[in-house]
């Protein structure tokens, strides 16, 4: 077994420190040919085809169900689109199927369609189809209404291009969820048909998935906002990050997401301050066989343990951030900027494993393989760390969408591992609306009735400065009960070929027509 002295020396578990340092010579900054948020020149192919790397494929193309980063952030997207769409720069929420929005009473939007829309099936875009793809996605088995639809209670058409989202508390800040509702065609809307193929208003239509291998994409010639940049787009299927930078440099793809600082020699990268906290859900609840993790000096003690500085410099090679003992950056509305990690004090977590009598107990970690960014090596690290407080880690890596069958069956009680790995992401920016809901949902294995409180008067409540403080409170009992184990904020790392121009985006969607070659 090493030591954390040895691991500090050597690197992190199985990942070189030395070897990684090597890769990332200089600042982050210094290997992107744009900064955050800006434009990186570098991908090869035609102007008729564009071929993005990505590192694993969804389950489902059921875009109102399934919220994997694939398929909402990078396949979904450029077939489908969304009520509202996110600006960064400035940041806002401008209209895209939706025209206009306003609020009618404290649990009433009315939502205006944009009029003259049509699928890619020909049929016409109108209220009834937003209407019936709110009410098939909000459902209890719903990934995507559980993280982004929270407390839409129904929605009904009250013409033919104009329908109403009713709410079962005030939202006030219910229009950040429009980029996150898509509107389907009615007659597409069932789990057999959702299940291997999408129709949507969007830029592209599905030619084909070839499941393992890609999901190729043409150009959606009736679309209605213009002429789509490209004639076909493939999303080809790579795992590994390794392969996926291969495929930069050979010329195979134009763009790679996901990669990590240890496979990005030779290639230009462009690199954007994460939403993603890299992190593990600690099981408070102990469900469903009990876990030691329901004792708080276990969970401090697994705090303790991790030497995230080490982390972030070895592992992620500075392309990450600290998490500030929080599930979202600290520029985010509603997180504390005056929390901090648990430091590293490997002897203060040996003596709380101690005063807990659980010393050779094991602590049982699950990870999905070749998923995040150094997520496999992270799994090893963190179970290295905790072998050296006298716990023993049981490390199992399973394929992605096992991993979120798992998670799915959290909220019901479905049977988790003392710690499950997930980077937490959080799109809208704003903590009281994604994060803190998540607190009360069963998902992050956390069941306290005074957190609950706390996050509830977080949402619910209308007056900015009072929702920023409600949800610091919240982020504070969160820490001071150590139910989860923050780790780093990677940062995003895109790879491009030679003659690419993109405009990254701090959430992770890629959306195709942002791309251009040459």
């Amino acid at each position: 077994m090493k030591t954390l002295r040895s691991l500090t020396v050597m690197g992190i578990a199985l990942v070189s420190a030395a070897g990684l340092l090597a890769a990332c010579s200089g600042t982050p900054q210094s290997t992107a040919t744009g900064g955050s948020g800006g434009t990186a020149v570098a991908g090869s192919g035609s102007h008729d085809k564009l071929t993005i790397a990505i590192p694993n494929e969804p389950d489902t193309l059921d875009v109102l169900n399934s919220n994997p980063d694939t398929l909402l952030n990078w396949i979904g997207p450029n077939i489908a689109e969304t009520l509202g769409k996110r600006s960064f720069y400035p940041d806002e929420v401008q209209p895209l199927l939706a025209t206009a929005w306003k609020q009618t009473s404290d649990t009433v939007w009315s939502i205006t369609l944009r009029q003259g829309v049509k699928f890619s099936d020909g049929t016409e875009m109108k209220a009834s189809d937003a209407v019936a793809s709110i009410t098939y996605g909000n459902t209890d088995n719903s990934s995507v209404a559980a993280t982004y639809w929270v407390d839409i209670a129904s929605a009904k058409a009250t013409g033919d291009y104009t329908f109403d989202i009713t709410t079962t508390k005030p939202d006030p800040a219910f229009p950040k969820r429009l980029p996150f509702i898509f509107v389907l065609p009615q007659s597409e809307l069932s789990a057999d048909a959702l299940a291997s193929n999408l129709v949507g208003s969007g830029p592209y239509t599905l030619v084909q998935w070839n499941r393992g291998q890609d999901l190729e994409l043409k150009a959606n010639d009736s679309y209605w906002g213009g002429t789509p940049k490209y004639k076909t787009v493939d999303f080809i299927v790579r795992p590994e990050a390794s392969v996926r930078a291969d495929t930069v440099r050979t010329g195979e793809a134009d763009l790679a997401l996901q990669m990590q600082a240890d496979n990005i020699q030779g290639v230009k990268v462009l690199t954007e301050p994460g939403s993603d906290t890299a992190a593990f859900y600690l099981n408070t609840t102990g469900q469903a066989d009990g876990s030691i993790m329901t004792d708080i000096r276990i969970r401090q003690a697994v705090n303790y343990a991790i030497d995230r500085p080490t982390i972030i410099k070895s592992l992620f090679g500075g392309y990450a951030a600290p998490t500030d003992g929080q599930f979202n950056s600290t520029t985010m509305t509603g997180t504390d900027p005056n929390l901090k990690d648990f430091p590293y004090d490997p002897d203060k977590a040996k003596q709380l494993v101690q005063e807990a009598g659980d010393v050779g107990k094991t602590v049982t970690i699950v990870y999905p393989q070749n998923t995040w960014n150094q997520g496999d090596e992270l799994a090893q690290a963190v179970g290295a760390y905790i072998d050296a407080t006298g716990l023993k880690s049981q490390i199992t890596g399973v394929d992605y969408n096992s991993w979120l069958t798992q998670h799915r069956s959290h909220p019901k009680g479905g049977d988790a591992p003392d710690l499950f790995m997930a980077y937490v992401g959080n799109v809208f920016y704003d903590s009281t609306m994604k994060g803190i809901p998540d607190m009360t949902t069963g998902s992050w294995l956390i069941n306290d009735p005074k957190l609950t409180a706390l996050a509830n008067a977080a949402t619910t409540e209308s007056d900015p400065a009072k929702r920023a403080a409600d949800g610091r409170a919240a982020w504070d009992y969160f820490a001071q009960n150590a139910m989860g184990l923050p780790v780093a904020i990677p940062e995003w790392i895109t790879a491009v070929g030679a003659n690419v121009q993109f405009q990254a985006r701090p959430d992770n969607v890629v959306y195709v027509e942002s791309v251009t070659l040459g």
